[in-house]
């Protein structure tokens, strides 16, 4: 008699007898095949459940000695292979997805463990971390809070701490890591990473001694960390001491002499010559074939050293090479921008007229980036009353929940004033206190026509540049992040030029006195003039210091704090002038654009 004519109640006696036996192949197939005829049968559902769940246990020891061993996708093929509610199975299988970069597939495994254990502070926590690694910061937070709330382990505050330094939350930074560096429990590794946070924090704040002296802590707990080298280094560099810098990032690269991420921050602050041994080290470096993520720094740094010792010929080829690879890295995929755009287009809507006097009045310096956006926030801050921000991160993600929440057409004005609140406690807590706080993200020109409708306190200084003098200026940058990924491509920055300058001529137009115009070269050329006149429109008192930006104390994080710290000169295009013949394609590219006035 065939299997298929067998009664549900034989085969499964069948199975059972089998697993008692320790076929438990054939009870698997036994189980398996009542289920096919009969889904909801709860005896075979049962039997199979506990049977894979005895063979995931059998192999639990082989699994966790490959995990332990290093052999990440091995084990992970066992763990596929192995029933995922086990709990020590789908942990390994996470966390070796985790590893091998596709933490989205990880969250699945958590969030159905989560249906199952819903106040098991774990599975909170590590669903918190893969979405911090899958970049869902929002996502990553709410978890986090969860498994804090559940379990305020060190672990848990510090990841949380990640999460809300990523996010720009730097004054909840210093209160988690606070809280750890408090502990009695606190390991020496927890202490590490609670100063490392509380450094970057701090930077990001503009607090040179503190993030020196808390890097300097992590340091001393862990001295041959490579990363806190580079970490003190890039301190070092925001101050203005080049000197030290190079010393830092050198002592990295004795402890991790193949790392390209610490080659080219050395190569930032090294000016080379034709016969400086890093540059061979660079180029054999290269030559070893890297991956494609290290060998797009390699190339950067090189064309750098190149640059300085004026072989222009030889610092655009590394560029073109440089630009390709970190382009095809990144995924950038310009349709996205496209349709980003065309959206912005439609989301125009009505001004909100509920301004807020209890809350930081904000200035936003938009623009391209490399067009002039650190110069004019270090002038600005010369004012009295001003906080220097940098570049915070609210105004994106206010947008995009703004978007998420108006898929189409304009937002409502409930979803108006959603904005704006998320947008206020943002600044409040970056303002430190004053009366006016400055944001230079450069690419809230995207959304600075809604920022001007739902913050009626709020001025856009709307920055300028050359076109060919902006666009070299970003071809030549490696950018840490992957926000600019249309850097990387000729007719990717066309387009973005031209995009901008779309974005301008709306904004313009509907807040001609809320926005001022503001071309870097006419800055550069006339500064006095022009910056009276910056300082008058932002309704800011007047002081001398605005005319010596360079002489601020205070760090600056972006690539252009070795400009600011020096006095305003007119800028020149001898640069462009020199990289023009070898770069035809990007020559190619702004031509074809057709400019907006």
């Amino acid at each position: 008699m065939g299997a298929q004519n067998v009664k549900a109640p034989v085969l499964i006696s069948r199975a059972q007898k089998a697993a008692k036996a320790g076929d438990i192949n054939g009870a698997e197939a036994l189980f398996r095949e009542v289920l096919a005829r009969y889904p909801a049968n709860q005896r075979a559902r049962s039997g199979l459940a506990g049977l894979l769940a005895s063979r995931a246990q059998d192999a639990v020891p082989e699994l966790l000695a490959a995990w332990q061993r290093g052999e990440v996708e091995t084990a992970l093929a066992m763990a596929e292979d192995l029933s995922a509610q086990h709990p020590t199975v789908r942990d390994v299988r996470a966390a070796a997805l985790r590893k091998l970069g596709r933490p989205i597939e990880a969250l699945e495994l958590y969030d159905a463990a989560l249906a199952r254990e819903p106040k098991n502070p774990k599975l909170w926590y590590n669903g918190g971390a893969a979405r911090l690694e899958a970049h869902q910061l929002g996502a990553a937070h709410r978890y986090l809070v969860k498994a804090c709330d559940l379990s305020p382990e060190p672990d848990h505050l510090l990841t949380l701490a990640q999460c809300r330094l990523e996010q720009g939350y730097y004054p909840e930074v210093e209160t988690l890591t606070g809280q750890v560096l408090a502990r009695a429990d606190a390991t020496p590794q927890h202490k590490a990473r609670g100063y490392r946070f509380l450094g970057s924090a701090l930077l990001n704040q503009g607090q040179h001694e503190g993030a020196i002296a808390a890097y300097r802590a992590a340091h001393e707990i862990t001295p041959r960390d490579p990363e806190l080298l580079h970490d003190l280094g890039i301190a070092a560099a925001a101050a203005g001491d080049h000197t030290i810098a190079a010393g830092h990032f050198e002592a990295a690269l004795k402890l991790a002499p193949d790392h390209a991420g610490f080659h080219r921050a050395l190569s930032g602050v090294r000016a080379y010559t034709a016969d400086d041994p890093h540059l061979a080290q660079m180029s054999a470096l290269l030559e070893a074939s890297p991956t494609p993520v290290a060998a797009a720094e390699l190339h950067f740094a090189l064309s750098k050293a190149y640059e300085d010792i004026g072989d222009f010929p030889a610092a655009a080829a590394k560029l073109i090479s440089g630009n390709a690879l970190r382009r095809s890295s990144l995924r950038y995929d310009p349709s996205r921008d496209e349709a980003l755009f065309a959206r912005l287009e439609t989301l125009a809507s009505d001004e909100l007229d509920d301004g807020d006097d209890t809350t930081p009045r904000p200035i936003f310096i938009v623009g391209l980036p490399r067009s002039g956006t650190t110069l004019t926030e270090q002038i600005i801050a010369g004012a009295p009353g001003v906080t220097a921000a940098g570049e915070l991160p609210f105004a994106g993600q206010a947008a995009a929940a703004l978007l998420r929440e108006t898929p189409v057409g304009a937002p409502d004005e409930e979803a108006l004033h959603t904005f704006a609140a998320y947008m206020r406690a943002g600044l409040k807590a970056a303002a430190k206190s004053e009366p006016v706080v400055i944001d230079k993200m450069p690419l809230n020109f995207r959304w600075a026509e809604i920022l001007l409708a739902t913050l009626p306190e709020a001025r856009v200084i709307w920055m300028e540049r050359g076109p060919e003098m902006n666009a070299l200026s970003l071809y030549r940058h490696y950018f840490a992040g992957s926000g600019n990924g249309f850097a990387y491509g000729a007719e990717d920055i066309a387009a973005m030029i031209a995009r901008e300058r779309e974005r301008r001529a709306r904004v313009l137009a509907r807040f001609p006195d809320r926005t001022y115009r503001l071309p870097l070269e006419t800055l550069t050329a006339s500064p006095e003039p022009v910056i009276k006149k910056l300082i008058s429109f932002c309704n800011l008192e007047w002081s001398e210091a605005c005319l010596s930006p360079q002489s601020r104390q205070g760090m600056v994080l972006t690539a252009s704090n070795q400009q600011v710290r020096q006095a305003i000169t007119p800028s020149g295009d001898t640069l462009w002038q020199n990289y023009a013949p070898y770069l035809f394609p990007l020559q190619q590219a702004l031509r074809a654009q057709t400019p907006v006035s």
